[in-house]
């Protein structure tokens, strides 16, 4: 194979194999088929969803977490899926909707990175962020925390979360992130009370390193959100304006790999 970036060939090894994986087509929305040409060139190996008891077993083995309360999380992860892929009877506004296990990675890592602000050692204290904020209506966040109260036979709270800003620290709720050392942000920010919720749980996907998405109607106050909480944290927030024609390289930037060998064979040729 001769690969021009470097300018060299390489001879495939006796025992040399590609894998790929390649997610269901049916699952997620506007994914794009491979061209057949292609596809015959492997393989194909199908596997199923996991089951309810594969979900045990993984997330058994890999959280300390009572198994009374792994299996109830994972019996509402399942309530959920089923509500907004199979029956459909909630979530039909933004659909298509995915529910699997990343999500209960997401739950038990929240619950696994305490940082001293939570008001309970219960799953209950991540729902909104999990999976409620997902959702875009207040009918189907509601169906959302009836089905939990089901589940888990637990209320789930509706305590407003409050903001705290100091010198070194911004916290919402049971959100706390460190403010930068170089900022310029003031500790006079003031987040409008009816974004607080919402604040909570981005403050929080900052805190964990999380990527957000915020979804909504144009005018709500997204980006007015985004940078009450930059300001509050006092960093520094770049903009950038999307639409149709920006390539992902625009974003992502692209790769040119170098080899300094080649490079200094050819200063060493033109020097001779």
């Amino acid at each position: 194979v001769y690969i021009p970036e470097l300018g060299r060939s390489f001879t495939r090894h006796a025992d040399f194999r590609v894998f790929a994986a390649q997610n269901p087509l049916q699952q997620g929305g506007g994914r794009k088929g491979l061209p057949k040409s292609f596809l015959n060139r492997f393989t194909k190996v199908y596997l199923q969803e996991h089951t309810m008891d594969d979900l045990w077993i993984i997330c058994k083995s890999l959280h300390s977490v009572p198994e009374q309360i792994v299996r109830r999380m994972i019996d509402f992860n399942e309530a959920i899926r089923l509500a907004t892929m199979v029956t459909r009877s909630i979530g039909t506004e933004g659909s298509p909707w995915e529910f699997n296990l990343r999500d209960l990675f997401r739950w038990f890592g929240l619950m696994s990175r305490r940082n001293g602000l939570e008001v309970s050692h219960d799953p209950v204290e991540y729902l909104r962020l999990v999976y409620t904020h997902r959702f875009r209506n207040p009918r189907d966040r509601l169906a959302v925390n009836q089905l939990f109260n089901q589940i888990f036979q637990v209320e789930s709270p509706s305590i407003r979360p409050t903001e705290f800003i100091t010198p070194s620290h911004v916290q919402i709720g049971h959100s706390l992130l460190a403010r930068s050392a170089t900022g310029t942000g003031s500790v006079d920010v003031i987040l409008p009370s009816e974004h607080l919720d919402i604040a909570e749980s981005v403050l929080k996907s900052v805190e964990m390193g999380w990527l957000v998405i915020l979804a909504g109607s144009s005018g709500i106050g997204k980006r007015r959100l985004i940078k009450h909480i930059a300001a509050a944290a006092g960093r520094d927030l770049g903009e950038f304006a999307m639409h149709p024609g920006v390539d992902t390289s625009e974003i992502l930037g692209s790769f040119e790999q170098q080899d300094f060998g080649r490079l200094l064979n050819v200063a060493y040729a033109s020097v001779i």
